[in-house]
């Protein structure tokens, strides 16, 4: 049950490969990024085990993947992040090449909705789901 005076709540996710890129870098991150300029509530990237585990190649959700990487209201993980962001690399480095990515961003329905076309341009032919969630901040 959410409280009373707690605003609807969205969560965007966007489905992609390891291997997708945005500038020479990976889409993934990228996304991401896309997210944190934008103090977005919250965004982690998950690497999808069920094209390794037999539960198929195109399968998502947080029960499914590993966070690989992500940012909330206090902390950023930064494995993998481009020398841009201050990390190293382009793409979390556990990730092989092609592997199924699934990114979720949480926020107000009025963020997610105004955010969404920032991330419908950049993502171009990438699957994004849009659906109405409870999320509480503990």
């Amino acid at each position: 049950m959410r409280p009373a005076d707690a605003p609807p709540m969205r969560r965007l996710t966007v489905m992609l490969r390891s291997d997708d890129r945005a500038h020479l870098h990976s889409l993934a991150i990228e996304v991401l990024a896309l997210a944190k300029r934008a103090n977005m509530a919250g965004a982690t990237l998950l690497e999808d085990h069920g094209a390794h585990e037999g539960r198929g190649a195109h399968g998502h959700g947080a029960h499914e993947g590993r966070g690989a990487h992500g940012h909330g209201a206090h902390e950023v993980s930064d494995a993998g992040e481009g020398p841009e962001q201050g990390g190293s690399s382009t793409r979390p480095r556990h990730l092989g090449e092609g592997a199924p990515l699934t990114v979720v961003i949480v926020d107000t329905s009025d963020r997610i909705s105004s955010f969404f076309p920032s991330i419908a341009d950049l993502a171009g032919a990438a699957a994004i789901e849009v659906d109405d969630v409870s999320a509480y901040r503990l």
